[in-house]
Parts: structure tokens; C-alpha cells; sequence
């Protein structure tokens, strides 16, 4: 499905522009959820062009929108998380009736199993850190819970415990370093401050000592979050009317507890049920709804590589839009239009390119390789580097290129290939690299595919390493994805 350019509006002294372009969805939804893993962004639920409950999954990949062939529980305020290999559909509610059922898509495998909740809820706050995926609080037949279900992804078992310090719903949730942070939300009676931390590092998630809390500066329901960088951003939400405040918890200036480490700021406009995501250096918050219910197309953006915030506008003023990103593109699909529910999508695509199949699957270090760039994304120049970091100290890698991505666990490897189709693979001996960081130069002029190609203005490549770890096994690096010019 071709996209159609959406002309943008963003302020001129913004130092990164990317383009903007937009799409359509498979058919109208209100009130979706999203999730990435791997190569696909999934849409998951909400409301039909009818106002009805839907179970439908569209995926987008590759550039084009399609539907997962089994569709969820129909239901709304269901919350996805996605831990390692695994998509994670947990709770929500239908016509009243709340539910604790979990679906779990295996992106590698092409597989569903099932899973429940210790209670039936809707409208939790999830986060994944620590090879966990975290659902915590929500609304059940009870009223508000500070239960927290955690998802381990290495044996694919549950466990939970009452460990917020505030029973609430409408929350955000993100994580940074090795922390996962769930803040504010509606109590029942009042709108919460509460931030509370579980620190992966202290134990599991039903660990209470692994547990923290600390204050937003306003307290506020159906706010968002995002990560960018070492920053967790949460931002708008109402406490009786929409707010512009935006807190920041910045992990390079100390943990959570220290308020030393958090900061404020506003957006350009005041409104709740806004979304937001992060691509490449860029963390973006679009849509909602802003005073006496007016909806909004207004769009923020921090570019966290030059510490600049700028504007923009989505095609549509819409609220309870879906918002993910997967290799260089952020989309913000759907939502609730005057008219209903709507079938658009906007898509940003970032000029430095974005990473998808991240976090990759820890190596003996104890944490994921990556992969990132520097350089020109001009072709002319021939001027683009790969790095590679995190990687075991003194084991060979390379890097492998293709304009297709993909998501399969090879045979003998702890990771993922996130490419597909013809895959090209930099393992000339003066291209090889050893860990624990390396480097190559890419000549642009000579790809090396089957058979070798010079990459033209407007391609998009994907890049990833392939690294040997202790002992008889290997690994990858998360995916880069970028568009030259």
C-alpha cells in the first residue's frame, strides 16, 4: 500500500526534519493498542466504524498494512507488551465484563499460546525490562488493584503480587536502563502522582525490595509515555481538564528516587488521550484532546540528539489514536474523529534511520548488542559507517544488509535474524570484526547482495551483525534501518 505525502508542518528551526506521509489502516478503528516485536507493528482491538468491540490484529511490515489471521478476544482497554520474541494481549473488558485472558504471538515461530492474569482488568499501565513483560494495576470488577502480573519470557511462566504503592487505572508506563517506571493514573476518587519503580536489578517483579516510588509534579490520568535515549518521558493527561505537563526522568543524572534526575516542561498544547512512541533520536506525542473537548492534531517531537523540541501536525485531529514504530517509521493509526472512527494512519519517517528487533536477546555480558551509525546518509559522499557495541570482549562478527526485513531464530543462535529476502552478508576478512565494539565503512557503491548492488537516493537498507558468543553459540544485534538520500 503506497502512502500519499502529507505536507508538513514543522517549525523551520527544527534540526532534524523528517517526512511525513500518510496511509490507511485495513478499516476504521477507535481506541487500539499497539505493540512492536521484531519487524511487525501490530494494531490490536478497539472499536469498529460501528462502535463495536473488534479482535482484529493489523500488522504492518514492510512498508504495508495486513491482518494477522487470528483475531483476539473482541474486546477494549486490552494492554500489549512485547518481551524477546513474544507479543503479549492481556485483559480488558466488553460490554462491562472484564477479562483476564492473555493472547501470546510468537513473531519468530508464527505461533499463539495463552496465558491469564491473576485478575480480571482493564486499562493496566505495561512496561518490559529485565526479560519481563510487567502488566500492572487496572480496573476490574472490584474497582482499582495494585496488583502487578509479571510475563517470564525465558520459561514463559507467570507470577504476581499486589507491589504498586496506589491502586489505579489510565496510567503510562516505560522503561529506561533497568528500570521499568508506571506513573499517575485515576484512583477511583482522585487523579495519582505516584510513580512507582521497579528496579530489575533487585529481583523479580514480585519482589518487594526491587520496588520504589517516587512523585510526577502534577498529579494526572490518561497521560502517556515514551522512551528516548536515557530519558522516560510522560506527557499531557487530565486532571480536571486536559494538561500541557511533561516530566522527565533522565537515567544518566541518577535513579528514580533522586529528584535530582527529573525535570518538567510543557507541549505546545494542553490535551489527554494523545499518543506517543519513539523513533530513532526522535521521541514524538500526537493527537487527543484538548479543552472543552476539542479534538487535536497537534504534534510534539524531541530530538534528543540536539536536546531541541519542535512541532508538527497530524493529517487529522483525532483522539485515542495507536502509536508505535518499527525500523525508521513512526505511526500513529486510527482514533476517533468528529465522524467516528477513522481509518487513517500518519506515518514519520526519521532521517537517521530507527532500530527495530530492540532490545535484541541478551549475550554473555549481560546485556543485548546493538548496532547504530555514523557518518552521511548521502550516497554521493560514500561516507556511512556500521557500529556495532555491546558485544563479548574478543568474538568475531559481521555485518548483513537487505531492503527486506524479517524475524527468525537460526538454528544454534540465542537471536534473532530480523532480515529477509536477499541477504547480504559483509564477511570479507578485512571486514570482520571483534567485540566488544566494532566498525566497518560501507561502500555504497557495491552493496554486497546477490548480485551486488550500488544503493540509489530514496533506498531503505536494513543492517544488522551477526556476532560469535561464549562457548559453541551466537547472536545478533538489534536492526537498523535507514533511507538514504
Amino acid at each position: 500500500m503506497k502512502a500519499h505525502v502529507h505536507v508538513l508542518s514543522i517549525l523551520a528551526c527544527a534540526p532534524a526534519l523528517g517526512q511525513w506521509s500518510t496511509t490507511t489502516l485495513p478499516a476504521p478503528r477507535e481506541s487500539m493498542r499497539a505493540v512492536t516485536v521484531g519487524s511487525k507493528a501490530l494494531f490490536a482491538s478497539g472499536r469498529d466504524a460501528n462502535g463495536m468491540a473488534s479482535g482484529d490484529i493489523f500488522v504492518f511490515e514492510n512498508g504495508a498494512f495486513s491482518t494477522l489471521p487470528m483475531a483476539l478476544l473482541a474486546r477494549n482497554a486490552l494492554t500489549p507488551a512485547s518481551v524477546g520474541s513474544e507479543a503479549l494481549f492481556a485483559g480488558g473488558r466488553q460490554s462491562g465484563a472484564y477479562t483476564g485472558q492473555v493472547e501470546i504471538f510468537d513473531a519468530a515461530a508464527n505461533t499463539w499460546t495463552m496465558g491469564a492474569l491473576h485478575e480480571a482488568r482493564a486499562d493496566m499501565a505495561a512496561a518490559s525490562v529485565g526479560g519481563y513483560a510487567i502488566f500492572a494495576g487496572g480496573a476490574g470488577f472490584s474497582g482499582t488493584t495494585t496488583v502487578v502480573d509479571a510475563y517470564d519470557a525465558s520459561t514463559g511462566s507467570w507470577s504476581w503480587a499486589p507491589r504498586l504503592s496506589v491502586a489505579r487505572a489510565d496510567f503510562a508506563a516505560t522503561a529506561v536502563g533497568p528500570y521499568a517506571l508506571f506513573a499517575g493514573g485515576y484512583t477511583g476518587t482522585s487523579r495519582s502522582s505516584r510513580v512507582d519503580i521497579y528496579d530489575s536489578s533487585l529481583g523479580a517483579p514480585t519482589s518487594a525490595a526491587a520496588w520504589s516510588t517516587h512523585t510526577l509534579s502534577v498529579g494526572r490520568g490518561e497521560l502517556v509515555a515514551t522512551t528516548v535515549g536515557t530519558k522516560a518521558i510522560f506527557a499531557g493527561g487530565s486532571n480536571n481538564g486536559p494538561v500541557a505537563t511533561i516530566d522527565i526522568y533522565d537515567a544518566a543524572l541518577g535513579p528514580p528516587t533522586s529528584a535530582a534526575a527529573w525535570s518538567t516542561r510543557l507541549l505546545s498544547a494542553a490535551r489527554r488521550d494523545l499518543s506517543a512512541t519513539t523513533v530513532g533520536t526522535v521521541a514524538i506525542f500526537a493527537g487527543g484532546v484538548g479543552p472543552n473537548g476539542v479534538l487535536s492534531a497537534a504534534v510534539d517531537l524531541y530530538d534528543d540528539a540536539t536536546g531541541t523540541w519542535f512541532t508538527a501536525s497530524l493529517s487529522a485531529a483525532r483522539e485515542d489514536l495507536a502509536a508505535t514504530s518499527v525500523g525508521n517509521v513512526a505511526l500513529f493509526a486510527g482514533g476517533e474523529v468528529t465522524s467516528g472512527a477513522t481509518n487513517v494512519v500518519d506515518l514519520y519517517t526519521s532521517p537517521t534511520g530507527g532500530t527495530f528487533c530492540a532490545p535484541a536477546v541478551a549475550n554473555s555480558t549481560g546485556f543485548p548488542g546493538a548496532v547504530s551509525w555514523s557518518g552521511s546518509l548521502m550516497t554521493a559522499s560514500n561516507n556511512f559507517t556500521l557500529l556495532a557495541s555491546q558485544l563479548p570482549p574478543g568474538q568475531f562478527g559481521y555485518f548483513l544488509t537487505s531492503e527486506t526485513n524479517g524475524y527468525v531464530q537460526p538454528p544454534l543462535s540465542s537471536g534473532f535474524l530480523c532480515l529477509a529476502g536477499n541477504v547480504g552478508r559483509f564477511n570479507a576478512l578485512a571486514q570482520i570484526i571483534q567485540g566488544p565494539a566494532g566498525s566497518l565503512l560501507v561502500d555504497l557503491t557495491s552493496v554486497p547482495v546477490n548480485p551486488p548492488v550500488a544503493v540509489q537516493p530514496g533506498d531503505t537498507w536494513s543492517f544488522q551483525c551477526w556476532y560469535r558468543d561464549v562457548g559453541a553459540t551466537s547472536n545478533f544485534t538489534d536492526a537498523l534501518s535507514v533511507t538514504f538520500n
